[in-house]
This record gives structure tokens, C-alpha cells and sequence, in this order.
């Protein structure tokens, strides 16, 4: 593979644990429960109950194409929402591959904090009818992994809706269940009322934007990380030392970032177009990064705050009150990443600044709302 910058897709991955020491070092470790099946040259990381969960799988785009790769089973993985409004295609694609439904691993999420045609306010049966609805829609009768899609409006909210998926994992309609979009601070709230266990937190992570916090939590309380737009990052794809690193292994600057992310232990989402880019995205297990080159990675880190939240009312309010001042916000529900006139919208918010906070109420949900949150815009 040559050396090259081109615009990608997201993506994630699980291959090695990352602690910080108290000097800030990058400390790199294989967790124990890490292991590639002689069929696949995808890992999996096993969760509580014993579901499998791959360190790359796909989100989006040609879901026959991905199940029928070579080396992505035996057990490939697939992801859909109640949000999506794709779940009819899904089953007819695995079928199409020439697989049961037992032969993959399949992921949805169901709605909260009234996005995406959520309600609001949320309770524990609003939540049971979305996963039943969900299951029909996909038309099978389980599904191996279940999230909560954004946290609810309210702590209170989000633990009702947590027994819910509870009581799925109790009947079978999941085999592990989790959160997306979950902040340190949102976990936190949430983990003390758990009876069965967070088994994954799906976020946006990428160079640059690492949200250090919220991975230390994770792995304090055994919660695998999912990342999503991880080439959505702090810095853009032809950042000159992704560029030094990527040549030093002959691999694309998207593959480094890539493997970046999936070397904090965190698994990767992809959007598949291509089979170039399937094979590139696999093809992130066949090299490692050296410590050097994790710390030379880790340097460009920018502070930057991801935007696990974007999906809330609050940050859709606020994206109202931006678009109400002419900051051109964009289109509701605001994605909180690639607005190409988020830099405007800033310098917007800051005229009218008085005006603005009386909706958004924090100066960092500014960023959010404007769409720049999530750092350098990416397409594939």
C-alpha cells in the first residue's frame, strides 16, 4: 500500500489498551480478552455475557459487499438505528452474503433526548416500545448489541430508559447492552444504578481529539469504546507528521489515524464505499505503531472537546438560537461536525454573544452548535 492522503469515511477499531502514566506517557498494553479467530483477521473483544465484539465493523454502505470480504468473519460485524430508517435492508443483505442471522454480529440503537424522532420526556416503556419497534423493522428477534443512541434529557430519564434495556437483555431481545454519546460526567451519573452491566460506550474519537477522560472511565469500569467519524479529527488528513509517520510504514495517512485510535483500545466504525478502502481499513491490523510514533501522534492532540452530546436538545437549541441570529448554524438536527461555515458562525455568536447564551447557556456548546466541534470535515 502506498503512502498516501485521500478523504475517508469513519471508522473503529480494538486491538491494544492505553493507559497514561502520571507523566503523561503513552503506555501500551494487549488487553487479555483480544484475540483474532483463524478465519478473520479482525479481532474481537469479548464482552460480559460472552458476545464478541469486533474491532472493526461497518455502519453504513454496501453491507453485502462488506459480509461477502475476505477476512472480515467468520462472525462480521453490522451496525443500524432505530434513527437510520435501513433496517429493512439489512437481513436481505446478510442473506444476499449467504449467511444466517447467527452468522453476524448486529448492533442498533434506539432514541433519546428527542432527536431523531424521539419523544421527550423518555420513560422505561416509551424505550421497550422503540426496541420492539426496532426488532420488527430488522425482523429478527435479537439483536447482539443494544445502545442508547444520545443520553436523555435528564439523568433521571436516562436510568429509566437504562432498566428498559435491562429488561431486554433479561428476555433475550439483546445479548449486551450500552450507551452512545456518553460523556465521563454521563456515565458517571448513570453507573450506580446499573443492575446489569455498561457493556460499550459508542463515541467520536480521532487524533487530536481524544477525549482522555471518558477512556479512563471506560476502562476503570470494563465499558468497551466504539469510535465513530474517527477520521474526523483535530488535525486535518495531510497533517505533516501524519504524513512522516504513514510513510515510515508505507501505509495511507488515513490508515495511521486509523490505527491510532484502535491502539487506545477502541473499536472502529467504518463507512464502506469501496473495496479499496475495505481492504485498507482491514489492512489497519497488519502494522503497528511504535511508541514513538503513538507519542509523535499523541502531540497533536488539541484540546479540542468531541461532541458526544450534538444529538441533545440542549445543543439543538442552541443550534435554533444560532440560526435565529443568522450564524447559519445549518439545517436541524445540526451534526456538530463539518459545517463548512462554522468559523463564521462563531465569530457570529460572538456579536451576538448576550443574545446566544441565553439559549446555549455554556460557551463550550457554541462550538458544538456551529459545527465544529468535531474537527477537520472528511468525506469518502
Amino acid at each position: 500500500m502506498c503512502t498516501h492522503v485521500h478523504a475517508r469515511a469513519h471508522l473503529h477499531v480494538l486491538i491494544l489498551a492505553v493507559k497514561t502514566s502520571t507523566d503523561n506517557s503513552l503506555q501500551i498494553s494487549a488487553p487479555s480478552q483480544t484475540h483474532v479467530t483463524t478465519a478473520s483477521k479482525i479481532p474481537t473483544r469479548r464482552l460480559p455475557g460472552g458476545v464478541e465484539l469486533p474491532m472493526l465493523y461497518m455502519g453504513y454502505g454496501n453491507f453485502t459487499q462488506w459480509l461477502l470480504t475476505p477476512g472480515v468473519g467468520p462472525k462480521p460485524g453490522i451496525k443500524t438505528a432505530w434513527t437510520y430508517n435501513d433496517q429493512a435492508a439489512l437481513m436481505p443483505a446478510v442473506r444476499a452474503a449467504g449467511l444466517a442471522r447467527e452468522d453476524v454480529f448486529l448492533e442498533s440503537m434506539i432514541p433519546c433526548g428527542g432527536i431523531g424522532g424521539g419523544v421527550e420526556p423518555m420513560n422505561a416503556s416509551m424505550a421497550q416500545w422503540y426496541i420492539d419497534d426496532d426488532l420488527k423493522q430488522l425482523g429478527t428477534d435479537y439483536v447482539d448489541l443494544m445502545l442508547i443512541h444520545h443520553r436523555c434529557a435528564t439523568p433521571a430519564e436516562t436510568r429509566d430508559v437504562w432498566t428498559a434495556l435491562e429488561a431486554s437483555l433479561a428476555a433475550g431481545k439483546a445479548r449486551a447492552i450500552g450507551v452512545s454519546n456518553f460523556l465521563a460526567s454521563d456515565l458517571a451519573q448513570l453507573q450506580p444504578y446499573v443492575k446489569s452491566p455498561i457493556s460499550v460506550n459508542e463515541a467520536h474519537f480521532g487524533v487530536g481529539i481524544m477525549d482522555t477522560e471518558t477512556i479512563a472511565y471506560c476502562n476503570a469500569h470494563n465499558i468497551s469504546l466504539v469510535s465513530f467519524s474517527t477520521l474526523s479529527a483535530g488535525v486535518p488528513m495531510d497533517n505533516p507528521t501524519l504524513s512522516a509517520v504513514a510513510g515510515r510504514h508505507n501505509v495511507s495517512n488515513a490508515a495511521v489515524m486509523l490505527r491510532f485510535v484502535s491502539a487506545h483500545g477502541i473499536s472502529i466504525l467504518s463507512s464502506i464505499s469501496s473495496p479499496e478502502y475495505t481492504a485498507e481499513d482491514i489492512g489497519i491490523f497488519d502494522f503497528e505503531l511504535t511508541s514513538a510514533d503513538m507519542a509523535e501522534l499523541a502531540a497533536l492532540q488539541t484540546e479540542t472537546r468531541t461532541c458526544s452530546d450534538c444529538y441533545t436538545t440542549e445543543c439543538q437549541d442552541c443550534a435554533k438560537a444560532l440560526n435565529a441570529a443568522g450564524c447559519q448554524a445549518g439545517n436541524i438536527p445540526v451534526a456538530g461536525r463539518d459545517n463548512p461555515n462554522a468559523v463564521a458562525c462563531l465569530a457570529c455568536a460572538a456579536e451576538h454573544n448576550q443574545t446566544i447564551m441565553q439559549t446555549c447557556h455554556t460557551a463550550w456548546m457554541i462550538p458544538k452548535a456551529c459545527g465544529q466541534a468535531g474537527g477537520f470535515p472528511h468525506s469518502r
